[in-house]
């Protein structure tokens, strides 16, 4: 009997609700090498303009935002994220939000949109599809959206792959520790990943992969940067930029080599709105 998918949104949607998860993002501060590299590359040209951040989480992005322009609005669909979100800045914009459906925001209502730390891969393919879409409505023109993806060819591991991988603990050696481990993280894995796996989806252009995030209870869209990038231009994207892990610009000839695993796109949409034609 063949099983049926479930919409990676509902099952994803529930691990960002959870109080573990929300105090975890909860906590988070600082932006990443590659955050850092893009912001101040693009910093003056957004100053005092006006930012939409999805997929806030916690809130890890805002203070870096904010210290580009106080017109800022951060959203996710999280309402447990979203009061997190408020207790840490009670003055700052925030709204709960589906990125798919954007209805409440104008069109061309922002002139930079971020996405970070790999919101968008928290949907299935279709819900992606319809994200860009309405980021792209949402966008200015000569507009940019920053947004990061798991790479589908950096590393996934299995539940005991990663047990044993990460951390190395001999049984005999430290019994205590070695079954601690086991109770808290190996078992949970494993009743993760044999609830989820099964929602397995794997094509040419994309795979959606239940990979170790919190005890393997998401599900996780995974897409090589080529494919990236001509998913986004199809959008109506244009002048689309890798960036790695460690904030340096991927030549288009290391798209095939790169292994980190997750990649940053910087995307621009043209100053009338309208991409370039193909051919």
């Amino acid at each position: 009997m063949k099983m049926i998918k479930k919409e990676s949104a509902l099952i994803n949607l529930k691990a960002w609700r959870s109080a573990a998860v929300v105090a975890d993002y909860a906590g988070s501060t600082g932006l990443q090498p590659a955050e850092i590299a893009i912001l101040s590359r693009i910093r003056d040209a957004f100053r005092h303009k006006r930012i939409l951040d999805i997929g806030i989480g916690g809130s890890r992005t805002t203070a870096a935002l904010l210290d580009i322009s106080t017109n800022y609005v951060g959203i996710d669909f999280s309402p447990e994220m979203i009061a997190a979100s408020r207790h840490r800045y009670p003055y700052v914009s925030f709204e709960v939000c589906d990125a798919r459906e954007m209805s409440r925001f104008h069109d061309r209502s922002f002139d930079m949109v971020m996405f970070s730390y790999n919101g968008i891969d928290s949907v299935g393919h279709s819900d992606r599809l319809q994200i860009l879409r309405e980021i792209y409505r949402v966008l200015a023109y000569s507009g940019t959206l920053v947004f990061s993806s798991h790479n589908r060819r950096g590393l996934t591991r299995r539940p005991w792959t990663r047990y044993y991988i990460y951390r190395k603990t001999n049984p005999l050696s430290h019994p205590r520790q070695f079954l601690r481990l086991f109770v808290e993280e190996f078992i949970p894995d494993c009743a993760g990943h044999l609830r989820n796996r099964w929602q397995e989806i794997r094509s040419n252009e994309f795979a959606i992969i239940n990979d170790e995030a919190h005890h393997f209870s998401l599900l996780t869209y995974y897409i090589t940067i080529e494919a990236q990038i001509d998913q986004a231009q199809k959008i109506g994207f244009q002048d689309i930029e890798a960036i790695d892990l460690d904030g340096n610009w991927i030549l288009h000839e290391d798209y095939v080599t790169c292994r980190d695993p997750w990649v940053y796109y910087m995307c621009h949409k043209t100053a009338d709105g309208v991409a370039p034609s193909a051919g």
